[in-house]
């Protein structure tokens, strides 16, 4: 036990050292001591990288802003990038995503509720691994549930599109199944 709270005071001895160095060297370099290096002055906007609006240089477009059909539907801009998608097709997604939201939110909620549940019971000096397990296996069905749902729905997606959207849609990632629930 003392060799660990000795290396422990070591470390955090080394740590702090190290940052006093580094900070005297920055203050030296920033104060104009004869001998050292100044630091040009730093204006309050951002610089752009180098070889970006030089002179000569071609200027930089701004990012364009977002298509009024995508308002809403953060979380599936892949599907609404899909070549080719007609109205109707924009459609059905909408209300795809309309009967969707309502099954999973509650679902996603009660797992945030469960793992801020799971934390305290494991902030707890012991902690009671029966009421644990049983908070981990809620949060275990909750998720099978919310990746039932979401396989549904990647499904009703995919039977609005035509063959060659669905080659698309197929060969996309589904972000879905390594998010955390």
């Amino acid at each position: 036990m003392k060799t660990q709270i000795g290396m422990t005071r070591r470390i955090v001895l080394t740590l702090v050292s190290g940052i006093l160095i580094i900070s005297a060297t920055a203050q030296q370099t920033h104060s104009g001591v004869p001998g050292t290096k100044t630091a040009p002055a730093q204006s309050s906007q951002p610089q752009p990288p180098a070889g970006v609006n030089e002179p000569g240089a071609p200027p930089v477009p701004p990012m364009p802003p977002d298509p009024p059909e995508r308002e809403g539907f953060r979380d599936h801009r892949p599907i609404l990038d899909l070549p080719d998608l007609t109205d109707d097709q924009k459609t059905a997604i909408k209300k795809v995503d309309l009967a969707y939201m309502p099954q999973v939110t509650p679902l996603r909620k009660l797992v945030e509720a469960d793992k801020a549940k799971l934390e305290a019971l494991l902030a707890m000096h012991p902690a009671d691994v029966t009421q644990t397990d049983n908070v981990a296996d809620e949060i275990g069905k909750t998720v099978s549930k919310l990746l039932k749902i979401m396989i549904q729905y990647d499904q009703s997606l995919r039977v609005t599109l035509s063959p060659d959207q669905q080659i698309i849609f197929d060969a996309r990632p589904k972000p879905w199944l390594r998010e955390r629930m």
